[in-house]
C-alpha cells in the first residue's frame, strides 16, 4: 500500500494553495524544471550543481519530517520511494540500498533535458541527488553524500547512484527563518471581465488526481508535470542571485530566472492550450479571443503559485496581473526578509510568456522576448500585492 496518496493533500482553492506535509507544493513541468537547472548549472562562475543539490536536500528533508510526524512512519524506507514517485519525479529502487547502491528507473528531469533545445551528454539527476541526500538523512539519521554514476541521460537503461557515508552532516537542514518574518495576505483588486469561469477551472484543475503513474511520472497536459514544494524554488532562486551578486552579476541573475519563465510560459501553457483536458473543460468557455489568457491565468491559479487576477488586458497589447500570495514572494519574505527590490522573477516571466503564447505566430521558440515585461509592486517592498505588466515591445 502506497505511503502517499491523493487524500494527503489540503487544498485551498480559494487562494490556490495545494499542502502536503505541512508545505505548499507547486507544479510546473519539465521544461522549466530543466531549464532552470541549465541555467544555473551552466554558468561557470558559481558552482550551481552544489545550489541545486543543496536545495533539493534541504527542502525534502523537511518536507519528509512533516510527512513522518503526520503518519507515524519514522523510519520506513518506504516514504522515500512513495513521494518521488507520488510528485512525478520517477522510480527509485532501494534493493541495494545495504550496498550503497540505488536505482532509477525513469526520471523527470532526464525528460526535460532529452526535449530542451540545449541537451548534454553528462549526467543531470542533480536534483535526485539532493532529495535522497535530504530523504535519507530524515529516515534513517544517516549523514550521506549522493552521486550519480550513470544516467538515462548518457544512454543508460537506468540511473545509477552511490551512496557514501559522512561522519558530519553535508548540510545545515534546519532551514533558517527570516527573524521577523510575517505575511500578510491582502485581498485582489476585482477581475476584468471574461467569459471564462475561473472558478469551476481552478476547482476541477486543483482536484484532478494529478500524481505519478507507473513509472513514476506525471503525463499530462502535452507535458510532464511535477509537485515540488516551493522551498526549494525559492531557495535555488535566492541562493543563485546571492552567488552571482558577489561578482556583480546580481541583475543577470535575475533577468536569466525571468527567461526561464518566460520559456515556461510558452512550453508548459502552450501544452495546457492544445490538451484534451482543455478541449474539454477550458475550450467550451471561448467566445473571443481574450478569454484564452484568461483561461491559461485560470488554470495558473491551481498550480500552487497563489492566487493571481487579471486587472487588465487589451488583446495583443497589454497585460496586467496582479498576486496576493505568489509563492516567490511568500519564500523571500520567510528566507531573507523584505527587500527594495521586487522578487518575483518567474510570475514576471509568466506575465510576458502568456501574451508571446497567444498573440504571437511561429515556432515558439521564435516568440520569446517580442514582449517585454516588468513587475511594478510586490510583497517584499511591504507593498499591497506582487504587480505585473507586460506590453508588446
Amino acid at each position: 500500500m502506497k505511503l502517499i496518496n491523493q487524500n494527503d493533500y489540503t487544498r485551498d482553492e480559494s487562494q490556490g494553495l495545494k499542502i502536503i506535509g505541512k508545505k505548499n507544493t507547486v507544479i510546473h513541468c519539465h521544461h522549466y524544471n530543466s531549464r532552470l537547472q541549465r541555467t544555473i548549472e551552466g554558468n561557470t562562475k558559481i558552482n550551481g550543481k552544489k545550489i541545486f543539490t543543496k536545495c533539493a536536500a534541504i527542502s525534502f528533508y523537511e518536507l519528509i519530517e512533516n510527512l513522518k510526524e503526520e503518519k507515524n512512519c519514522t523510519n520506513d524506507l518506504q516514504i522515500i520511494t512513495d513521494l518521488y514517485s507520488f510528485i512525478g519525479f520517477g522510480t527509485i529502487n532501494l534493493s541495494f540500498f545495504d550496498q550503497n547502491k540505488i536505482n532509477c528507473g525513469n526520471s523527470h528531469f532526464v525528460e526535460g533535458w532529452k526535449c530542451g533545445s540545449i541537451k548534454t551528454e553528462g549526467p543531470v539527476c542533480r536534483l535526485t541527488e539532493g532529495y535522497l541526500e535530504g530523504a535519507i538523512k530524515s529516515v534513517t539519521g544517516r549523514n550521506v553524500s549522493i552521486k550519480e554514476t550513470k544516467c538515462m541521460n548518457q544512454g543508460h537503461h537506468q540511473c545509477e547512484f552511490e551512496i557514501e557515508n559522512l561522519e558530519q552532516p553535508k548540510y545545515n537542514f534546519q532551514l533558517e527563518k527570516f527573524k521577523d518574518f510575517s505575511f500578510k495576505q491582502n485581498s485582489l483588486s476585482p477581475e476584468a471581465t471574461s467569459n471564462i469561469d475561473k472558478k469551476a477551472i481552478v476547482n476541477a484543475v486543483m482536484n484532478m488526481p494529478i500524481e505519478g503513474n507507473n513509472e513514476g511520472l506525471i503525463p499530462a497536459f502535452n507535458v510532464y508535470l511535477a509537485h515540488m514544494p516551493q522551498d526549494f524554488y525559492n531557495l535555488v532562486s535566492i541562493e543563485f542571485v546571492n552567488e552571482m551578486s558577489k561578482i556583480g552579476l546580481a541583475e543577470i541573475a535575475q533577468e536569466m530566472l525571468i527567461e526561464d519563465a518566460e520559456n515556461c510560459a510558452l512550453n508548459t501553457f502552450g501544452g495546457i492550450w492544445d490538451s484534451e483536458e482543455w478541449a474539454g473543460l477550458i475550450a467550451p468557455m471561448i467566445k473571443e479571443e481574450k478569454d484564452t489568457i484568461f483561461g491559461l491565468v485560470a488554470v495558473a491559479n491551481a498550480l500552487g503559485w497563489g492566487k493571481i487576477n487579471i486587472l487588465e488586458h487589451t488583446s495583443f497589447e497589454t497585460l496586467t496581473l496582479e498576486s496576493s500570495n505568489g509563492y516567490e514572494a511568500h519564500g523571500y519574505i520567510e528566507h531573507s526578509g523584505h527587500s527594495v527590490t521586487p522578487q518575483c522573477f518567474m510570475l514576471q516571466g509568466i506575465t510576458a510568456g502568456l501574451m508571446e503564447l497567444v498573440y504571437e505566430k511561429g515556432d515558439l521558440e521564435d516568440r520569446s522576448g517580442k514582449y517585454q515585461s516588468e513587475e511594478i509592486t510586490c510583497l517584499t517592498k511591504k507593498d499591497k500585492s506582487c504587480l505585473f505588466t507586460a506590453k508588446i515591445k
